[in-house]
């Protein structure tokens, strides 16, 4: 299925500032206490080898995406689904300054909440705080913020519809032409690359 819109299409308004965003981030890991800074669960990792992202940003990606993707009975998870690593993927294929947009917008999103009057990680937050912060971070008057929670949605869903696994849930049969999807140089190499990590 070919995505209308990917992570390189985006239009990351605000997100150019990479040094702000940055900054955000060192100061929102350094304002943290000891007992925040414990390992992220194993369980919320995606199971392969990523190439973009780092294993704490991979953990705040589905975090995000669980937060806004359906959770009733007959859709998947988001690691059925393979968003995060399909977005991985996306990254690899894409310009280096989207790839550290990406990863610029997940730890900013991860320390977020601590300017928001929560003293915890975007990850260790209840399911329905999680929600609730998004819905406010989309609504920020602060454009920077707007467009990390707004973008970072985007995103998650984007992956997560185009993902075969949902289709059935939404009513979807898949592509007119029926015909398995042709995968490109790029993509195999991206394959490749993972597994090789993985055998390591």
């Amino acid at each position: 299925m070919h995505l209308p819109h990917s992570p390189s299409s985006l239009e990351w308004h605000g997100l150019g500032r990479r040094r702000f965003l940055r900054l955000l981030g060192t100061l929102g890991a350094a304002g943290a206490t000891a007992p925040l800074l414990t390992a992220c669960s194993g369980a919320d990792a995606p199971a392969q080898r990523l190439l973009v992202l780092s294993s704490g940003q991979a953990v705040t990606m589905a975090a995000i995406a669980a937060a806004v993707v359906p959770s009733q009975q007959g859709f998947p998870s988001v690691a059925q689904a393979q968003v995060v690593q399909r977005l991985d993927e996306e990254l690899w294929l894409s310009d280096a300054s989207i790839q550290d947009d990406m990863r610029a917008a997940l730890d900013v999103a991860e320390w977020l909440p601590l300017a928001y009057g929560h003293f915890s990680r975007f990850t260790r937050l209840e399911r329905t705080a999680q929600q609730a912060l998004l819905q406010r971070w989309m609504a920020s008057s602060v454009e920077t913020v707007r467009a990390i929670g707004t973008n970072l949605k985007l995103v998650s869903h984007f992956m997560y519809f185009g993902h075969p696994s949902t289709w059935a849930a939404i009513g979807y049969d898949g592509p007119f032409q029926k015909r398995a999807p042709i995968v490109s140089e790029q993509r195999k190499a991206y394959a490749l690359r993972v597994q090789q990590g993985a055998a390591k």
